[in-house]
């Protein structure tokens, strides 16, 4: 990386990770680390400080808070920031939360230095950075969250209902009891919602309503 360096924090909860990916980042020239935090609490504490940075590198399992948390926090101290996410696991779901909610940078810390390199690059230019094999599996779900938001927004509130108390594992004549409607209008809905929805049987449309986070696993 030639010409001007981005000013980084990195915050994670391991001493070595930190010194050694201090190290990586200014013998490659990739940017000058200015601090460093080892929990939220310290991280929000620099950043309270007034420290100019232009990248923070976070671990998602800092201590005291979550990456969640984090996002939103940067968010609203540090508005011109971009955030780069290392985990030591590819778990898949905690990516796509954080893509949904435009975290723009995430990097397994099983990556290679050259991707590091590569993402502090793109970040510091304004634009987005997933690693590289994560990336065809995010487009093809976030393609069908879009194609999913298109057919939710076609059910009427009465149909949402019923199609969560399907989720449920309700059957019609329990739905109709809650709903204080007929089993005749509760399978008209269904019979609706499966076309709108464009699932053939009640274990897709469940799948379909906790897809979308119409209903919650416990």
């Amino acid at each position: 990386m030639n010409g001007y360096l981005p000013r980084i924090i990195i915050a994670d909860k391991s001493n070595l990770f930190r010194e050694g990916l201090k190290s990586l980042i200014e013998t490659k020239k990739m940017g000058e680390v200015v601090d460093m935090a080892s929990d939220y609490e310290v991280l929000t504490d620099i950043i309270r400080n007034g420290c100019f940075f232009e990248i923070v590198i976070i671990d998602t399992a800092l201590p005291g808070g979550s990456g969640i948390e984090l996002h939103e926090f940067l968010t609203k101290n540090k508005k011109n920031a971009a955030i780069l996410f290392v985990s030591d696991n590819d778990d898949f779901e905690a990516v796509m939360k954080y893509r949904k909610i435009d975290v723009k940078g995430y990097l397994s810390k099983n990556g290679y230095v050259e991707q590091l390199s590569d993402a502090i690059l793109q970040l510091s230019q304004g634009h987005d950075y997933y690693q590289p094999q994560l990336v065809p599996k995010l487009n093809s779900v976030l393609l069908k969250s879009k194609q999913d938001n298109k057919l939710l927004l076609e059910l009427t509130r009465r149909e949402l209902e019923v199609l969560k108390s399907v989720a449920s594992g309700m059957m019609n004549r329990e739905i109709a009891m809650q709903l204080k409607i007929s089993e005749r209008t509760v399978k008209n809905h269904i019979a609706s919602i499966f076309k709108k929805i464009k699932v053939s049987d009640r274990t897709q449309a469940a799948i379909f309503a906790i897809r979308n986070n119409l209903i919650q696993i416990h």
